[in-house]
């Protein structure tokens, strides 16, 4: 599930941020923005301490990040939903898949590891 989070905000990030440029011509361009760069790097940094955290078999290292990442997704919805007004199926589903990729770390919570 973080594998397709980490797509849908590559290609997806320009529509939530408001631009009009897509990342194909962005790309062709050779005009990365840099807080799509960010971003990608903060969300590959997060599935890397996951992984860290399941590799470690560290219950409470995991429900930490489990807390905190949490915490950071509602902040992000509220700011890009609530306080913008908008309402944009990509950042939607990013958070549809984001929220999933965290069931599944809860289930590995729960089952101990």
């Amino acid at each position: 599930a973080g594998i397709s989070g980490f797509i849908v905000l590559l290609f997806s990030f320009d529509s939530i941020v408001g631009r009009s440029q897509d990342f194909v011509s962005s790309v062709q361009n050779n005009l990365l923005p840099g807080a799509l760069v960010l971003a990608l790097f903060g969300y590959f940094l997060a599935m890397m301490l996951d992984r860290v955290c399941f590799l470690a078999r560290s219950v409470v290292l995991k429900a930490v990040w489990h807390f905190l990442s949490t915490f950071a997704i509602f902040y992000a919805a509220y700011k890009y939903l609530v306080v913008k007004g908008q309402n944009q199926f990509q950042l939607q589903l990013l958070m549809w898949v984001t929220f999933s990729w965290l069931a599944f770390s809860a289930q590995q919570i729960y089952q101990g590891y």
